[in-house]
């Protein structure tokens, strides 16, 4: 799929909120929001109790196998192509 008119960077929402489980983000008002070089903490305000959400594209350049890894300590979701 070609997408047009993109420019860099990964759409992200802060969420400041302590969670023992993944929520439904659908359903809840980002405290924070704006656009991140890359997938980082960086946009966390405090050090603990809060969540981030990024949404973007990936570019594969090629054909092959890739790895992608998440790291949390509450959990993580990585969806790809709107596939878990």
């Amino acid at each position: 799929m070609k997408v047009g008119g993109l420019k860099p960077g990964l759409a992200y929402a802060y969420y400041e909120k302590a969670l023992d489980k993944l929520p439904d983000f659908s359903t809840m008002a980002p405290d924070a929001a704006g656009v991140a070089e890359q997938v980082s903490l960086k946009p966390a305000k405090i050090e603990d109790g809060y969540a981030l959400q990024f949404k973007g594209y990936l570019v594969v350049p090629a054909d092959g196998v890739y790895s992608l890894g998440l790291r949390s300590n509450d959990g993580s979701r990585l969806c790809l192509g709107g596939e878990l």
